[in-house]
C-alpha cells in the first residue's frame, strides 16, 4: 500500500510541475507577443500627406485675329450666378456662363461658327414664368449675349458682345484672388466657396453697374 502511495505521489507532482511548465510557457509567449506588437505599433509607418496642387505657370494663347485671349491653364469652367440686382428693361442679369477648355478650343479655332460659344452673359426676361432655384430665381425666357471679344486671365476678365434689345453689353472684371487660389489644374475649380468668385462692371442698355458680385457653381 506504502509502494502505491509513492507512485501516487510521484504521478502527481509530475502533473503538477507539467502544469507549472505549461502556464509559464503560455505566460513567457503572451508577453513576447505583446513586446512585438508593441514593436510594431510604435514602427507603424508616418502618414504621408499628399503634396499640394500648384497652380500651372500662365499659358496665354490668342486667336480670332485678337479678338480672343485666354489662359489655356486657368479652368474656371463654370455658372457664375450674380448676387447683386442688375436689371435692364425687363431683363435681369442671372449669370455669366464660362465654358470648360475644350470648349474654347473648338470655338477659338471653328471658321464655321457652329461651334457652341464658350463665354456668355445670360439675361432672364422678368415677363415670363419664374422659378426658384439654389442659386436664386430664374426666368423660363433666357437672353444669351454671346461674347464676340474676351479675355480669361487671372489677371482680366473682359466680354464684349451686343443685342438687339439691350445694345452693346460688356463686363469688366477679375476672378478673386481667394478663388482662383482655388482653381484646379486639371478639372475646374473646386466646390464649397463661400465668398464672391468674380466681380467687375456691367454695361447693357447704355446702364452701367459697378462693382457687381458673382458667385459660383459648378458647371
Amino acid at each position: 500500500m506504502k509502494k502505491l502511495d509513492v507512485w501516487v505521489t510521484i504521478i502527481v507532482i509530475i502533473i503538477a510541475f507539467g502544469t507549472v511548465a505549461w502556464g509559464v510557457h503560455n505566460a513567457i509567449g503572451f508577453f513576447a507577443a505583446i513586446d512585438k506588437f508593441e514593436v510594431r505599433r510604435h514602427q507603424a509607418p508616418p502618414v504621408v500627406a499628399p503634396p499640394p496642387t500648384t497652380a500651372l505657370a500662365p499659358d496665354i494663347v490668342t486667336a480670332g485675329n485678337g479678338a480672343f485671349v485666354r489662359d489655356r491653364n486657368l479652368h474656371a469652367a463654370g455658372h457664375y450666378d450674380a448676387e447683386t440686382d442688375v436689371r435692364i428693361g425687363k431683363y435681369k442679369l442671372e449669370r455669366v456662363n464660362v465654358a470648360p477648355p475644350e470648349v474654347f478650343d473648338a470655338y477659338e479655332h471653328d471658321d464655321t461658327g457652329a461651334k457652341p460659344p464658350p463665354f456668355a452673359l445670360v439675361f432672364g426676361d422678368t415677363t415670363t414664368k419664374a422659378r426658384q432655384v439654389e442659386s436664386g430665381t430664374i426666368y423660363s425666357g433666357e437672353l444669351y449675349v454671346v461674347c464676340s471679344r474676351y479675355s480669361l486671365t487671372r489677371e482680366a476678365v473682359t466680354c464684349h458682345g451686343s443685342d438687339d434689345d439691350l445694345g452693346e453689353v460688356t463686363f469688366a472684371g477679375k476672378i478673386e484672388s481667394d478663388f482662383a487660389a482655388r482653381l484646379s489644374v486639371d478639372g475646374g475649380p473646386t466646390p464649397g466657396f463661400q465668398a464672391a468668385a468674380m466681380t467687375g462692371d456691367v454695361t447693357a442698355g447704355g446702364k452701367t453697374t459697378k462693382g457687381v458680385s458673382f458667385d459660383y457653381l459648378l458647371w
